[in-house]
């Protein structure tokens, strides 16, 4: 191994630095593209290489790393690249030559009655001179990346080395790009169509009760068994469907008018995770939320509506605010975590009104914060408010994930309409 080693002193702390660093080189950078901090913070942070313009030069630097050590007055920042001598082809082709050259020689220069055997291993001696000069020549070119990319750090961190500007570098560094984040993702937030799934979960639950009511009555438990609502005891008779299908039907105008005004505040989720796993999430959320109310709601009594879902969103919401703070500004995060904290503790509280599932909220809420928690739905996931492209095989997988629980879905609520056949209700 050989380590590539440079440290400069700067007149900041390490979680000083690592904010700073981080907003310096939120965007694209020719010399420098991208930071990913560790988890535990003001320890160290990786620096990468963006492979786009030159693969070789990202394959030099992209075991660089920073390492923060407090010092007096300041932090030491040391970058640091530990390179293996056997990289590579170069490195493999040189150890098998020398391991066959050795074994020729020895086997030459012991054994009188094979001559054959030492001029083979001067033949591999010789490929093994030949192994070295490519190796040295990567080797040289590793320590020039690796000098660049250092240089660039210590350009970054430029205006923290003076102990008198660096407070006004932090304090402007820290306004210009809160400001920017804010301005970016309010922008978003204007921009409806950054919610395709949201607008079109929003129609179909409007379709659902337009439907119903049509039909039937939206208040009568004939109305919403028939439209796909739940019973426990259906579940023995093989009617898994209505898990899903119950999410879509809502007991009178008040209570779709309440989940969709809740359904427009979770619309953040599918701002910060992306539509596919917005999809996901929500369908998981509303299975959660019809097992839960399954298992403790009497026999007679019909679940429907798509609280259950939506406090799944809601509590990922809450979640993403304190487990992935990266995916939001700052400032937004923290005015997310106030708002949803008290609209899930406000619900929490209605839900043991009577006539509300209790159960959904919480089953829906569990499943919400699990797939958070686990990092599950947040797998590879990019700022989408920053235009940031996630990994393509991360996004095609949550986009199969999210076509079958798109099918899923339509499935349930088909067949709940056909096995319920609530349009007789209408009939003469």
């Amino acid at each position: 191994m050989t380590t590539l080693r440079r440290t400069v002193r700067v007149a900041a702390s390490p979680e000083q630095i690592l904010q700073f660093v981080q907003l310096k080189l939120a965007g694209p950078n020719d010399r420098v593209a991208r930071v990913r901090l560790d988890r535990v913070k003001a320890r160290g942070f990786h620096l990468l290489r963006s492979a786009a313009r030159d693969p070789e030069r990202a394959e030099w630097v992209a075991g660089a790393r920073v390492r923060l050590v407090r010092a007096e007055g300041g932090t030491d920042v040391t970058v640091e690249h530990a390179g293996t001598l056997l990289r590579g082809k170069a490195g493999l082709a040189m150890v098998s030559t020398l391991v066959m050259a050795a074994l020729l020689l020895a086997a030459g220069l012991l054994r009188d009655d094979d001559p054959e055997a030492l001029g083979f291993g001067l033949v591999f001696l010789a490929m093994f001179a030949g192994t070295c000069l490519p190796f040295v020549a990567d080797h040289r070119r590793r320590d020039a990346h690796f000098a660049e990319l250092a240089d660039a750090l210590q350009e970054v961190l430029a205006p923290l080395l003076d102990p008198e500007v660096a407070p006004i570098a932090l304090r402007v560094a820290v306004e210009f790009h809160k400001e920017t984040d804010a301005r970016i993702f309010e922008r978003a937030l204007d921009n409806l169509g950054r919610a395709p799934a949201t607008l079109a979960l929003g129609a179909v639950l409007v379709a659902m009760f337009a439907l119903a009511a049509w039909w039937g009555d939206t208040t009568r438990v004939e109305t919403l068994h028939r439209m796909g609502g739940l019973r426990s005891e259906d579940l023995a008779l093989g009617e898994h469907w209505r898990l899903l299908s119950s999410g879509f039907v809502h007991a009178g105008g008040k209570h779709l008018i309440g989940n969709l005004q809740l359904l427009f505040l979770c619309y953040f989720a599918e701002i910060v995770l992306g539509s596919s796993r917005f999809v996901v999430l929500f369908t998981l959320a509303v299975l959660g939320g019809s097992i839960a109310a399954a298992l403790v709601t009497p026999p007679a009594v019909v679940v429907v509506g798509a609280s259950g879902g939506l406090f799944g969103l809601a509590t990922a919401i809450l979640l993403l605010t304190l487990r992935e703070p990266q995916l939001l500004p700052g400032e937004h995060a923290e005015k997310l975590r106030n708002l949803f904290l008290a609209l899930i503790g406000f619900n929490l509280l209605l839900s043991w009104l009577p006539g509300i599932s209790f159960a959904a909220h919480l089953g829906g809420a569990l499943v919400g914060a699990a797939l958070v928690a686990t990092r599950a739905i947040t797998f590879g996931q990019t700022r989408i408010w920053r235009d940031e492209q996630p990994r393509p095989e991360v996004a095609r997988l949550f986009r199969i994930f999210a076509a079958i629980c798109g099918l899923v879905l339509a499935g349930s609520v088909t067949l709940a309409l056909a096995h319920g056949r609530p349009w007789l209700l209408a009939a003469p």
